[in-house]
C-alpha cells in the first residue's frame, strides 16, 4: 500500500509482491471513492531501460515521492545498494547508488519515504 496522490494505492507485483528486470508493466489500484468502495486500475508500461537497470534485482515498492515518483528498493542489503525512482509521467527510471553502508550483505533492510532522523549527539 502507498499514498498515491493522497489516496490509498496498491501496486501489484509478481506472486511474491516483488518486481524485477522481467517486469514489463506496473499495475496500480487506487481507491477513487471511499464511500462506494470504487477502485481504479492503472497500468504503467515500463521503459526498455528498466530491464537493464534492474536486471536480476528483486524490488519491493517503498512508496511515492511528493513529486509523483514511485520508489523501489530491495528488501535484502547488497553491495552496491540501489534505490530506484520511476517517474510514470515521463516514463523514466533512475537508479541511485547508496554509499556508506559498508561491506555487509544479505541482511534485511527497510527503506522508508520521507523519514527524517536527527543524528545530533545529545
Amino acid at each position: 500500500m502507498l499514498n498515491y496522490t493522497n489516496k490509498l494505492g496498491v501496486m501489484r507485483g509478481d506472486d511474491n509482491g516483488l518486481f524485477s528486470g522481467t517486469t514489463t508493466s506496473l499495475e496500480l489500484w487506487d481507491l477513487d471513492d471511499v464511500e462506494k468502495h470504487k477502485w481504479l486500475k492503472k497500468i504503467y508500461v515500463l521503459p526498455p531501460m528498466w530491464k537493464n537497470l534492474v536486471a536480476d534485482t528483486r524490488l519491493c515498492i517503498v512508496g511515492m515521492t511528493s513529486n509523483g515518483e514511485f520508489v523501489f528498493s530491495t528488501y535484502v542489503l547488497s553491495d552496491p545498494f540501489y534505490i530506484f525512482y520511476y517517474n510514470a509521467e515521463k516514463n523514466t527510471i533512475v537508479r541511485v547508488t547508496i554509499q556508506g553502508i559498508g561491506p555487509v550483505s544479505g541482511q534485511d533492510i527497510y527503506t522508508f519515504i520521507d523519514h527524517i532522523e536527527d543524528v545530533k549527539r545529545m
